[in-house]
């Protein structure tokens, strides 16, 4: 193998692992989003459950 084609070989795996790398970087965002949206949800359901358990209304709820 020529130095050529090992330079090529090179840049050619650089620039797939640069691709990889971007797109483990938006599954990474979009894991990042879910998990917040998550965790706003169950705070939400936290507040709305101490408001419930607050006015004394959750006797037979569960």
């Amino acid at each position: 193998m020529n130095w050529r084609v090992y330079e090529q070989n090179i840049k050619n795996r650089i620039a797939e692992a640069e691709i990889e790398l971007k797109e483990l970087k938006r599954k990474v965002a979009n894991c990042e989003l879910r998990l917040q949206l998550a965790n706003e949800e169950k705070e939400a359901f936290d507040k709305a459950f101490e408001e419930i358990v607050a006015r004394g209304d959750w006797h037979g709820t569960c």
